[in-house]
């Protein structure tokens, strides 16, 4: 899901806002209210050879929603 397009009226928009003090997303254009989920950051730091690649392999295949994110690239 891209957080930038309304999933009711499509439009795209830096200016979605957590409305009323909930964990939801209101869009500017049309007032489609959707919940903002905060998904858990995982960072894995380590010695060269610690086997921080073999853990995160492990972590992808196990969790739903991921995004990796390489730091030595």
């Amino acid at each position: 899901m891209d957080l930038n397009v309304c999933p009711a009226c499509g439009a795209w928009s830096d200016d979605f806002v957590v409305a009323d003090e909930e964990a939801v997303l209101a869009c500017p254009g049309c007032g489609h209210r959707r919940p903002f989920v905060r998904l858990p950051l995982f960072a894995l730091t380590g010695a060269s050879g610690a086997g921080k690649s073999a853990v995160g392999t492990i972590l992808v295949g196990r969790l739903r929603q991921v995004v990796v994110l390489e730091q030595d690239l």
